[in-house]
């Protein structure tokens, strides 16, 4: 199966710097114009924030296919951050409570560590595609946020654990997947190649 090398960006870098400086002031600047809405403006601002988040997850797929980029390997929004990407736009339209919970514990998490340490499964020559990584991850956070501080939703008491044994259940769901497609959704197959403190150890026990 055809897959694409995957390409990081250097921790604590001059573009790594620059990149984030503009991801996190572009999230802060938003949370602090929402909280300056009245109710009406903010019920439109929210479903604003759900079509852009939304319609970036069908342009980046369609954007592939047209460049010639697009293989089931490497394109499918399957990783932890693929999901919650997906999560925090359809979240501006319908509020869910179990769909919350996933989206704050998978992507606070996923969408920060890949923040800091970047891993591009696509490359990153392509400047759509580089700049589409800062937006979804970063889309990923302020949705989790805005869904907290402006919408004043809040995960459940042991929450985290119902959210821990559903993601067992779609373990070996993407393990199978990544089997028929040669794939690494997940990094289940593989550890990240990006230097990161918080991956410690070799496969299968990392």
């Amino acid at each position: 199966m055809q897959s694409i090398a995957h390409e990081i960006i250097n921790p604590l870098s001059a573009i790594w710097w620059q990149v984030n400086s503009i991801t996190v002031s572009s999230i802060i600047i938003l949370l602090l114009c929402a909280k300056q809405l009245n109710s009406e403006n903010l019920k439109k601002f929210t479903l604003l924030i759900g079509a852009v988040l939304s319609s970036r997850v069908i342009f980046i797929q369609i954007y592939q296919l047209y460049i010639g980029k697009w293989v089931a390997a490497s394109s499918i929004p399957i990783h932890l951050c693929g999901l919650s990407s997906i999560l925090a736009g359809l979240l501006m339209f319908k509020r869910n409570q179990f769909a919350y919970e996933c989206l704050f514990y998978w992507g606070l998490a996923g969408a920060i560590q890949s923040l800091l340490t970047p891993e591009f499964t696509l490359g990153k020559d392509d400047s759509i595609i580089f700049i589409d990584y800062f937006i979804s991850h970063g889309g990923i956070i302020f949705a989790a946020l805005y869904l907290t501080i402006i919408l004043k939703m809040r995960p459940r008491e042991k929450s985290w654990f119902s959210v821990f044994l559903f993601s067992q259940i779609l373990i070996p769901i993407i393990g199978l997947v990544n089997w028929l497609l040669d794939a690494n959704y997940m990094y289940l197959c593989q550890k990240p190649i990006v230097d990161n403190p918080l991956v410690i150890g070799e496969w299968p026990y990392y």
